[in-house]
């Protein structure tokens, strides 16, 4: 049973959200798969809200998979099995915020600014290749989205679309919890170290891959801002008074809650969302109104830096580690 926050496979240092609790922490060898908890007719707790149905005929990973043993998988054995290798810089990445008029302006290059990308394509790993056949590979674009500076709740959720959701920090999209067939992105498809992958040339995350920021707070009773939801609420990593990430159990069926943490600045009592080990990651539905996205598809403007030698970044210590 793994409840600790760091193991090693394949010469890599992994980690995951939640280190034991006692409110029912996951047990990250037999996580509850999200396949089939997404619904079109309206946001349930531990679904995925979508506006419209995933195709089961889509292109995609494959279910037969070592990692994924009947209604559970093992983000361990996942992560020793199915990641794909190399760590690539982009030191050209951008990520700007600008605040005015009561929006929050973000302009980023679609790729980490905070972070690195796997060797893409899997389709040219030949082990991984099995697994999951994606031929994209990573390229910057520019980027821009406006969101409510001072977001509101909504009269009632939203679904979420199957393109993006949210801002990462470091400037990555994020994706709602499903592939294109409808199933549980995180468990089934070929992920880098950092957990993110690309549809085409779009870098995305799926969960919230702790790459994303510089650094957390480790303490008990703390939050950290990890990136903006569309519709302006602020996504964080939040410890309870044990020290430990938040469950289900917490949250409502967005995948949020409504506490003090720092937004904007201040500390202040407004909702926002929550990330943790457990389906459906990071958004179940939109609480307020999300804007729509200005995103320029564009041609690649830059190329990753390649693999680099990452011995000597910050330790787990100092940059919150891989999830």
């Amino acid at each position: 049973m793994h409840k600790s926050l760091g193991f090693c496979a394949a010469g890599i240092l992994f980690f995951a959200f939640n280190a034991g609790s006692a409110i029912a922490s996951p047990d990250l060898d037999t996580l509850p798969l999200g396949d089939g908890n997404n619904s079109v007719s309206g946001a349930k707790k531990n679904y995925t809200y979508t506006c419209r149905p995933g195709n089961p005929n889509a292109p995609g990973a494959v279910d037969d998979v070592p990692w994924i043993s009947g209604n559970t998988w093992s983000l361990p054995k996942k992560q020793s099995l199915g990641t794909l290798p190399g760590k690539n810089l982009w030191p050209d990445a951008k990520y700007n915020q600008r605040e005015s008029g009561g929006w929050r302006t973000l302009s980023t290059s679609q790729v980490p600014t905070v972070g690195y990308t796997g060797n893409f394509p899997v389709s040219d790993d030949p082990t991984l290749s099995q697994y999951d056949r994606n031929p994209g590979v990573p390229a910057a674009a520019k980027s821009t989205i406006r969101i409510p500076l001072n977001p509101k709740a909504a009269n009632k959720v939203s679904c979420l679309p199957f393109a993006g959701v949210a801002t990462a920090l470091n400037g990555v999209t994020v994706y709602n919890a499903m592939d294109g067939k409808g199933n549980d992105a995180r468990a089934h498809e070929v992920l880098d170290g950092c957990e993110g992958h690309p549809n085409q040339s779009n870098y995305h995350y799926h969960s919230g891959s702790k790459c994303a920021i510089k650094s957390f707070n480790s303490k008990a009773s703390t939050s950290t801002l990890w990136g903006y939801a569309d519709d302006g609420f602020g996504i964080y990593l939040v410890r309870n008074r044990s020290g430990n990430f938040l469950t289900n159990s917490q949250l409502d069926k967005c995948h949020g809650r409504t506490a003090k943490v720092k937004f904007n600045g201040k500390k202040q009592r407004i909702y926002h969302y929550v990330i943790n080990d457990e389906y459906p990651y990071i958004l179940g539905c939109f609480t307020g109104t999300a804007t729509s996205r200005g995103s320029s598809a564009g041609q690649a403007i830059t190329s990753p830096q390649g693999s680099q030698d990452l011995s000597n970044r910050p330790g787990p210590a100092e940059r919150p580690p891989v999830s």
